[in-house]
């Protein structure tokens, strides 16, 4: 094994032990702290064109009542007080929120969502979205998921 790969182990074994975390949430937090970039405009834009997908799986699965009842956890609150009107999802809340969340929050919102299995690709399924109706800057995005080069809202925010 080479020494670099030894270092890397090293570290990471020192990290999980100083931070406390589990091996998942120490994967949490290294993806979440390693995605620094900010999201860019163009894929808050395209987020908001396959809200209606996301508002179709959330509320078909009953998640949106779930959270209106009781919430778990920080992004749950988050959901309710910015997306629900009563027990429902509405999209057009998230068109709003889109335009003064932040990065972090929006990663942590993303990635609630994948984990429940409702990743990208599922979202733009049920958003009945037809590529030749996005702006030519957003084509890429579709095209992306069309081709399999993205499943997750993890691998949407790395691209």
């Amino acid at each position: 094994m080479g020494q670099g790969i030894c270092d890397g182990i090293m570290y990471k074994a020192k990290t999980l032990r100083l931070l406390h975390l589990s091996p998942l949430k120490f994967y949490d937090f290294i993806i979440i702290s390693t995605t620094n970039m900010s999201i860019s405009p163009n894929k808050k834009e395209f987020l908001c064109y396959i809200a209606g997908g996301l508002s179709t799986l959330v509320n078909g699965s009953m998640l949106a009542d779930e959270i209106y009842t009781s919430q778990d956890d920080d992004i749950e609150v988050y959901i309710k007080d910015n997306f629900l009107e009563g027990s429902t999802f509405y999209e057009d809340s998230f068109y709003g929120v889109m335009e003064t969340i932040d990065d972090q929050t929006l990663k942590e919102l993303l990635k609630y969502f994948d984990d429940r299995d409702m990743d990208i690709s599922r979202v733009y399924i049920e958003s009945c979205l037809v590529p030749s109706d996005l702006p030519e800057e957003l084509r890429k995005f579709a095209e992306s998921i069309d081709y399999k080069e993205i499943h997750t809202f993890e691998d949407f925010l790395e691209l």
